[in-house]
C-alpha cells in the first residue's frame, strides 16, 4: 500500500517499501513525492539510526531537526520541500553532503 497525504507513513509501511526487517537495518530510502511531513520524519525516519541516503524531494518537510541524530547520514535530497529558514542546516551533521536546494 502506498503512502498518501491521507495516510501518514508508518513503520510497517517503510519496512515493506525498503525490504528491511527493522528500522535499524534501513540504510537508504527513496520517498520522493509521498506528501511526507515533519511528523512522519520525526516518528519514523528519525528511528532509522543507520540511514545513509534519504531521497525526500517533493514532500512537505519544513524542519531538519529530526535528522540531527542520524550520524550516518551522508546524502539528503530535499528539493521542493518547505524548508524556508537556512538556519535549519544547524541540525545536520557537518559531514553531510547536501545535494539539493533547500529553500523554495
Amino acid at each position: 500500500m502506498a503512502a498518501t497525504s491521507k495516510s501518514p507513513m508508518t513503520t510497517d509501511w517503510l519496512l515493506q517499501v525498503c525490504g528491511a526487517s527493522s528500522l535499524e537495518a534501513v540504510k537508504s530510502v527513496n520517498l520522493w513525492a509521498k506528501s511526507l511531513r515533519d511528523s512522519d520524519v520525526t516518528r519514523v525516519l528519525a528511528q532509522c539510526t543507520q540511514l545513509e541516503v534519504a531521497s525526500l524531494s517533493l514532500n512537505k518537510i519544513s524542519s531538519l531537526e529530526a535528522f540531527a541524530k542520524l550520524s550516518h547520514l551522508k546524502e539528503l535530497f530535499l528539493r521542493k520541500n518547505e524548508v524556508e529558514d537556512i538556519s535549519e542546516l544547524r541540525h545536520l551533521q557537518v559531514s553531510l553532503r547536501l545535494l539539493a536546494g533547500l529553500c523554495t
